[in-house]
């Protein structure tokens, strides 16, 4: 799936729908191919997250 949003990557991921390394991939990908907005996108998502994972 394409993201657009920090707000649907962390949707899909507390939904299940995707796991965490499917978005960890995503966002090194994005790095080795110069896409830096992209992956801040994503390292922010997997950090919302993780602290929404803490509080459960």
């Amino acid at each position: 799936m394409k993201y657009f949003s920090i707000e649907q990557v962390v949707k899909d991921l507390q939904s299940g729908a995707v796991r965490r390394h499917v978005i960890k991939t995503n966002e090194r990908a994005a790095l080795s191919r110069g896409y830096t907005e992209r992956a801040e996108m994503f390292a922010e998502a997997i950090r919302i997250y993780d602290e929404w994972r803490t509080e459960q």
